[in-house]
């Protein structure tokens, strides 16, 4: 119950950080993480710790019926969770067939390097490169996904290459890429998801709202600004905080924008418009290098498609990108650094049923106290 509770705190103070919760070891057991749709995150995570720490229960000095009884629980909850979720995947595939609303979707992953100060030339290098690994079909409605990072640290200057999107790409497709935009007001940038035409006129925009310590922003600016410090990405100062989560409406597309470290938050699926029916994720995973951190900022996703039961996109320059179905399942991928594109008839859904807060979570918590309390007494008589 401490370790559940100190992960939910760790998840919620300050700006947040649930990056690798004990549930995610279940991230490669589709079925058994079905029942997050039901019961949330947070309570997943509470039953995942008492499944790992259950061993230590032949250490306790207890009548052996009492541990073999809590084995026995254990053993009976995985199992239910499996045929739950086996039951769930099956009954998934029959629906998908039924599904008539669909959107013809393509995910471009085209591993640049993390470079700065790009040259005007260097940048219209890089956009010439993603409309080849793009390869539009002028007959397809289509939109096309771009990742996060493509073109950090510049703005507006994306927007003079007109001419090249307009000679590659028709009225038929649409694209959603990551760029900074200015706030004139304000003098500073957002780090922001845009939704753009043909001509490249901006259609559409989201600001990103959850910001990387230190990497977007720096915490106590004016005080530790004066030390010294300074964000570890270049570019602009610190990126403004988006304050609103306003999902992008394309045609009967109704999509839930995160961009990069944001899909690590299950309170943007908690908190998403009743009519979502994609999520897109773009990401930047360069920063990680040669570690594990894109194989773990992946696997955030599948928990995400699963909590809304709604397929999920996802476009990373450098890390893994792929077209994950409503139950976690991965449909289409490219693996780390590989560059290309992937492609996929999308159906559209929208949640019937989702968890919506994380009372289920205090309510077991609730009980294990109590629990623990009732087991204390006897133990002390």
């Amino acid at each position: 119950g401490g370790l559940s509770f100190s992960d939910y705190i760790r998840s919620k103070i300050l700006t947040g950080f649930p990056w690798n919760l004990w549930a995610y070891s279940f991230s490669s057991s589709i079925e058994i993480i079905q029942i997050l749709n039901k019961i949330g995150l947070f309570a997943f995570n509470l039953i995942s710790i008492t499944i790992f720490m259950m061993p230590a229960i032949l250490l306790v000095k207890a009548e052996t019926f009492k541990k073999s009884i809590s084995l026995i629980f254990i053993i009976i909850t995985i199992f239910f969770f499996y045929i739950y979720g086996n039951y769930t995947i099956n009954q998934n595939q029959l629906f998908l067939k039924t599904v008539k609303d669909k959107f013809y979707i393509k995910v471009i992953s085209p591993n640049f390097k993390l470079e700065y100060g790009l040259s005007n030339k260097e940048i219209e290098n890089r956009l010439s490169k993603l409309v080849k690994i793009s390869d539009p079909d002028n007959e397809k409605k289509t939109i096309f996904i771009w990742p996060e990072g493509v073109f950090s640290g510049y703005s507006d200057e994306i927007l003079q290459f007109k001419k090249l999107l307009k000679k590659n790409f028709n009225k038929n497709h649409i694209i959603i890429l990551g760029t900074n935009r200015l706030d004139p007001e304000k003098n500073k940038f957002y780090n922001s998801l845009i939704v753009v035409n043909n001509n490249f006129e901006i259609i559409q925009q989201y600001n990103k709202q959850k910001l990387v310590p230190f990497g977007e922003f720096i915490p106590l600016e004016g005080i530790l600004g004066k030390l010294g410090l300074k964000k570890i990405t270049e570019g602009h100062g610190s990126f403004l905080k988006g304050r609103e989560q306003k999902n992008l409406i394309i045609e009967k597309l109704n999509i839930l924008p995160l961009v990069c470290y944001e899909i690590i938050f299950t309170e943007f699926i908690q908190n998403s418009n009743k009519d979502t029916n994609l999520i897109v994720n773009i990401s930047e995973d360069g920063w990680f290098g040669n570690s594990i951190g894109p194989y773990q900022h992946f696997s955030k996703a599948i928990f995400r498609a699963i909590e809304q039961n709604t397929f999920l996109i996802r476009s990373a320059n450098s890390g893994i990108s792929a077209i994950i179905n409503n139950k976690g399942q991965v449909v289409k991928k490219l693996n780390k650094a590989e560059v290309g594109n992937i492609e996929l008839l999308v159906p559209l859904i929208k949640s019937k049923n989702k968890n919506k807060n994380d009372l289920i979570f205090f309510i077991l918590l609730i009980t294990y106290i109590f629990v623990f309390n009732i087991y204390k007494k006897n133990n002390g008589r």
